[in-house]
């Protein structure tokens, strides 16, 4: 199903070094992704701390989760769902109570001028913050796999939609659960979603795995991708 099967990872790529902004745009607007290398580096120390902090602290509270239909919620707010039965407990963190609101490192990193630039290149000159920012967390030998999906299953919007920015914080590979892309597949539209163990995804027998391009990267590596990109991240290995 990929629609641009010869998309190689240098085709997407640029360096925060060496940055052409128009061409960034350029490239967002023919494959629907984007990697810039190092983009959010200043930040990554920062960040992975108040994800550990938070992380300490969510596992400190699990015993006052509360269950919900996704999984069980700690009072920090951290979503746990069922975890691999070979992992050391029943319960994995799945999305981590880091936020805007609870991390300034990370809201600082969502206003990076060359981030804010690339964004504006793509949409245009007015730009806004959509939500309040998600850390999703793959703990070892755990890690909730994602089904090849679009964003835009979960909300719509009338004209493009938001710039979707991930931010890798640790360096980042196959077995530890890196983003898969299909570049080229924002210009497919709108495609049929079905319910799956990961909530809204594709068939997995028409979007298999392989149709997909991994993604590994740095600590620091961003990935842009367009509302519409099919994109997921398999389980931990």
């Amino acid at each position: 199903m990929n629609p641009e099967p010869k998309v190689t990872i240098e085709d997407i790529e640029m360096s925060v070094d060496a940055l052409d902004v128009q061409k960034a745009a350029d490239i967002f607007e023919e494959h629907g992704c984007l990697v810039v290398r190092g983009l959010m580096a200043p930040y990554i120390k920062a960040i992975h701390q108040d994800i550990e902090a938070a992380a300490a602290e969510s596992l400190s509270l699990l015993d006052e989760a509360e269950q919900i239909v996704e999984g069980w919620r700690t009072p920090n707010g951290t979503l746990f769902i069922p975890a691999p039965s070979d992992y050391t407990r029943d319960k994995q963190i799945m999305v981590l109570a880091v936020s805007y609101q609870t991390s300034a490192a990370f809201f600082q990193s969502a206003f990076d001028d060359t981030a804010a630039d690339i964004v504006e290149a793509i949409l245009g000159p007015s730009v806004e913050i959509y939500g309040n920012g998600q850390c999703l967390y793959k703990e070892p030998v755990g890690g909730h796999p994602k089904h090849l999906h679009q964003d835009s299953a979960y909300f719509e919007h009338r004209y493009q939609g938001p710039v979707g920015i991930l931010n890798y914080v640790v360096d980042t590979d196959l077995v530890n659960g890196a983003l898969h892309v299909v570049p080229g597949s924002h210009q497919l539209g709108q495609l049929k979603h079905i319910d799956t163990f990961s909530h809204l995804g594709l068939e997995e027998d028409e979007w298999p795995w392989e149709s997909a391009l991994p993604i590994s990267g740095n600590a620091g590596d961003s990935i842009f991708f367009n509302v519409k990109t099919v994109h997921g991240s398999n389980r931990v290995i």
